[in-house]
């Protein structure tokens, strides 16, 4: 971003995309112009016991063994978070970059840092104070096992000006639930506010 000089970014970020970008962001919030946030979290989710269990299983021996033995990861919870089931070759893809037990270990490790990553996701939610007035589209995904309408609440009140859409077929993987839907909302929200 820097060698680059990136300016003018608007962010569309989503899971684990979101803490990390947003945490970019609030260090560097001159080269962002905006947010396009979908089904995830900015903050520590330590008291959330539904993520609590999620992470502890899934970043634990058993769920470290099944991710890197059986692609679980992507085999059965990406399936889970999705509202229809994917296509053959869909899937193909997103097996392709974990064909190896050690490719797979990074799966068990974004789940294991829900709750490892404590101190990074509150730094995270420090500097999201120094994003509140940017452009902010808030795309949520109604059928999400993960995050529910109050984490999406909680984004509505750290970007106070942001337009929120509420996709009601939409599980946690809003992109491969209701890809046309989004593309309609961003471009009449870049249309309307960028």
């Amino acid at each position: 971003m820097q060698k680059l000089d990136l300016r003018k970014i608007t962010l569309f970020c989503h899971d684990w995309g979101c803490p990390i970008g947003l945490g970019l962001a609030g260090r560097q919030p001159e080269r962002f112009r905006g947010f396009v946030i979908g089904n995830t979290f900015a903050w520590s989710v330590n008291g959330n016991l539904k993520l609590e269990a999620f992470s502890r299983l899934l970043g634990g021996a058993m769920g470290g063994f099944l991710i890197r033995n059986f692609n679980a990861f992507v085999n059965l919870i990406l399936p889970l978070g999705m509202q229809h089931p994917p296509h053959r070759t869909v899937m193909q893809h997103y097996r392709r970059p974990f064909s190896t037990r050690a490719s797979r270990e990074v799966n068990r490790i974004f789940a294991w840092e829900i709750l490892g990553s404590r101190p990074f996701l509150e730094q995270v939610h420090q500097g999201v104070s120094q994003l509140a007035h940017k452009l902010t589209l808030i795309l949520w995904g109604a059928r999400n096992p993960a995050f529910t309408r109050q984490q999406c609440l909680r984004f509505e009140q750290l970007f106070p000006n942001s337009q929120t859409v509420i996709l009601p077929n939409a599980g946690h993987f809003i992109a491969e639930d209701a890809p046309a839907q989004i593309v309609e909302q961003f471009r009449f929200w870049w249309q309307v506010k960028g």
